[in-house]
């Protein structure tokens, strides 16, 4: 964990430096909303103009590039990303993630993830993380079903916020909203929307 708290706050520094904005997810925010998980990937999305300078700023501190900034495919999911080593650790640097359902194509940029986010204190930072409710969504359209599972559980406890998922929801496809609505009744959820 000394290594992804020491990337992680490296990529703050960075994005603060340059004055841009940042969100924590994936792994990361999951460890931070409490889940056990020992994150092992470092996943962010930052401003859609911002994501060269971002990257600039990783070769002038001389990080390791493994992916240059591109539009990179994940199944369903296209992105606009790159993919850094910072001391070690694998961090992941989204500008947006795109889910093409058919004809229909959803775009998570971080203007419309900024106002779902939670904040967590990092370092005497307040950094915001994404909402579980969306970290669910982000799985299982990434076909990341054990995750989905685990963030379903964890809703359990904490109880969903259904304004969230009214928002997230309304923005897909009928048929991929009413697979997740499936989905969420096994964990006995009536999500009522």
């Amino acid at each position: 964990m000394k290594r992804v708290q020491k990337a992680l706050s490296e990529i703050l520094d960075i994005s603060y430096s340059i004055g841009i904005n940042i969100i924590l997810m994936g792994e990361i925010s999951l460890y931070l909303h409490g889940i056990d998980i020992k994150p092992s990937v470092i996943e962010a999305i930052i401003d859609e103009g911002a994501i060269y300078l971002f990257e600039e700023q990783v070769k002038k501190l001389r990080f390791k590039i493994i992916e240059n900034m591109d539009f990179h495919n994940e199944g369903d999911c296209y992105s606009l990303s790159a993919t850094y080593m910072i001391y070690g650790v694998k961090v992941n640097i989204y500008a947006s993630l795109t889910f093409r359902h058919d004809n229909y194509i959803e775009k998570f940029v971080l203007k419309k993830i900024l106002p779902m986010c939670e904040y967590k204190y990092i370092e005497k930072t307040e950094v915001p993380i994404t909402s579980l409710e969306l970290e669910f969504i982000l799985s299982f359209l990434r076909g990341k079903k054990d995750y989905a599972g685990i963030i379903a559980e964890k809703l359990r406890e904490k109880n969903i916020n259904l304004n969230h998922m009214s928002t997230i929801l309304g923005e897909l496809p009928l048929e991929k909203k009413n697979e997740i609505i499936s989905y969420f009744k096994k964990y006995g959820f009536s999500l009522g929307i």
